[in-house]
């Protein structure tokens, strides 16, 4: 994690999204985006929603 990476954990141990990460350049300087990600799986997207859609081990591994 970075210096600008102000990531909080959201929701529990079965849900296991973090997020708005902050989505740094090659330069690890700020581009001005954040993405949510599944630090089980390591889905990421610009949404939470998203993630909770797309990630199997946020549904339950279904």
């Amino acid at each position: 994690m970075s210096a600008y990476d102000t990531a909080t954990q959201e929701g529990t141990d079965d849900r296991p999204i973090t997020g708005p990460h902050t989505e740094l350049n090659k330069y690890d300087r700020p581009t001005g985006a954040t993405y949510w990600r599944c630090e089980a799986c390591g889905i990421e997207a610009i949404q939470r929603d998203d993630v909770e859609a797309e990630c199997t081990c946020v549904r339950g591994g279904k």
